[in-house]
């Protein structure tokens, strides 16, 4: 997963012909995941974040603790997705996670959304769950960090065609531990004109 700014975004799936469906599960899109890996600390305060009806916990990783000292304003991810969460839990039932919308369609005076939910269970294996819903109304809210941002740099796209499994953009990052004991070796070079 290394797009170059020249690179084309992959071709979305066709929805199935008959829906609701199982269909077998599709490879994860890469370019729709978050920036989010184990170990992240917001980097945006506790206090702008928080719902004016309850304060975010006091809870800090220990590597904010030795950088910034108790009580920063940084926040493990897993404490803002569990305050997400715990102040989503009423609503509950409406909520879809894994979930993709694959098509909207205006018909008349209502909005038909085609969704498709990942890694379902079915007999034992992945499938995907695709079904339709109808809304009054349909808000488009995409992330502006969504598509990973690879400067023009000369001669990266056949770096990348010759060697894939050097490359890896920050976007796909999840664990450490792939890193433990190796070297990044940067040279830079500056190009005068």
């Amino acid at each position: 997963m290394f797009p170059s700014p020249v690179s084309k975004a992959p071709v979305s799936t066709p929805p199935p012909a008959k829906i609701p469906t199982l269909t077998a599960a599709i490879e994860e899109n890469t370019q729709a995941r978050t920036g989010i890996y184990y170990g992240l600390d917001s980097n945006v305060g506790a206090l702008p974040m928080a719902f004016t009806y309850k304060a975010f916990p006091v809870i800090n990783s220990a590597s904010s603790i030795q950088k910034f000292g108790r009580n920063n304003p940084t926040r493990p991810y897993e404490v803002v997705a569990g305050y997400i969460e715990d102040g989503f839990s009423d609503y509950r039932h409406l909520l879809s996670l894994n979930t993709t919308v694959e098509r909207v369609v205006k018909v008349e005076n209502e909005w038909v959304l085609t969704l498709r939910k990942s890694n379902e269970a079915y007999r034992g294996n992945a499938h995907d769950y695709w079904w339709e819903e109808k809304f009054d109304a349909v808000v488009v809210a995409t992330g502006h960090y969504a598509v990973p941002f690879v400067p023009a740099i000369w001669g990266i796209d056949e770096a990348y065609k010759a060697l894939p499994h050097k490359f890896e953009h920050s976007k796909s990052f999840r664990f450490s531990d792939r890193y433990v004991g190796k070297v990044i070796d940067v040279e830079t070079r500056f190009i005068h004109h």
